[in-house]
């Protein structure tokens, strides 16, 4: 039989053990500790600063955002490095590019669907080429009220390296429209090193069933700049930066509208780049907010013994 002794010492682990979990769940239920002494969570950086995009009209020169990058502080638009750039291409001649602009028009026109054409005002043209005439540039129309195409100005531009890198660094090639819910004044690239990229323009294109991370903007930086006119890209369209500049905050004001829908191939899990638009029971084209806005990308330099690829 346990002496006195045994039994007191038992009682008195049961005593401490009974205090333990009322201490325990004391602890659970209490109230959290004051915000200015908990911990602080890691801060996870923002890919993209996203737009907040209104009627036409209403519309700011310089767009409101609703997020912020937090990773690093977004350049504004005129951060480009000061130190001299490196010798860039010599620049063509203007009356030159007008000339070919009229070959150009006449590609364009033939690219462009017959039913797709009167849904859009503005035409870009760009060469993704590495030599040619066109090679590497881009070519800006507006459509007259007789539905002929208005030459406005062409420019150098970077598309894609078009080599097996980390990723294959292709520029895709087909008709496009810009995705109106993906401008953004500075967006970051998630596949290269947060690469930044100033005044965003992406493709409404889908690659493998995921939005593809495509897009016009601005080249920013001395390397980048000096590579204009050449391809140097991850597959983007990079533009001067006063030139991202102006046509990003121009669309958002200028180009709202109604546009085709355009159809999805199932088979490639990819936005289908000929022109084919989703068409209703009825059979008449299925529109949706957009821009008036068409991308033509197109692997031709111009040149007239050149094959005409697309």
């Amino acid at each position: 039989m346990p002496s006195l002794r045994e039994l007191a010492a038992s009682a008195l682990v049961l005593s401490v053990a009974v205090t333990g979990v009322e201490v325990a769940q004391t602890l659970q239920t209490a109230a959290p500790l004051p915000r200015h002494i908990a911990a602080a969570p890691p801060a996870r950086p923002v890919a993209m600063v996203r737009v907040l995009v209104a009627a036409p009209r209403s519309v700011p020169l310089r767009p409101l955002t609703v997020a912020r990058a937090v990773s690093r502080q977004a350049l504004p638009p005129d951060a480009v490095a000061a130190a001299p750039l490196p010798p860039q291409a010599a620049t063509p001649d203007p009356a030159m590019i007008a000339d070919e602009a009229g070959r150009v028009a006449k590609r364009v026109s033939a690219k462009v669907p017959a039913a797709l054409a009167p849904y859009f005002d503005t035409f870009i043209y760009v060469s993704k080429a590495a030599d040619g005439p066109w090679a590497q540039r881009l070519f800006l129309f507006h459509k007259n009220a007789d539905g002929t195409l208005a030459f406005e100005e062409s420019f150098a531009v970077s598309t894609g390296r078009e080599r097996a890198e980390q990723y294959f660094t292709a520029t895709p090639t087909g008709l496009f429209e810009l995705d109106v819910h993906r401008f953004f004044p500075m967006a970051r690239s998630a596949k290269w090193d947060d690469a930044q990229m100033p005044w965003a323009m992406f493709l409404n294109y889908s690659y493998r069933t995921q939005m593809a991370g495509v897009a016009l903007h601005a080249a920013i930086g001395a390397h980048e700049l000096a590579l204009i006119g050449h391809r140097a890209s991850g597959g983007c369209v990079r533009l001067p930066l006063l030139k991202a500049n102006a046509l990003y905050h121009r669309f958002l004001k200028e180009e709202r509208g109604q546009v085709p829908v355009l159809a999805f191939d199932q088979a490639r899990g990819t936005t289908n780049v000929e022109g084919n638009v989703v068409l209703d029971a009825a059979g008449n084209v299925e529109l949706a907010d957009g821009l008036r806005v068409l991308v033509i990308i197109d692997n031709f330099g111009g040149s007239a013994a050149e094959p005409s690829q697309s």
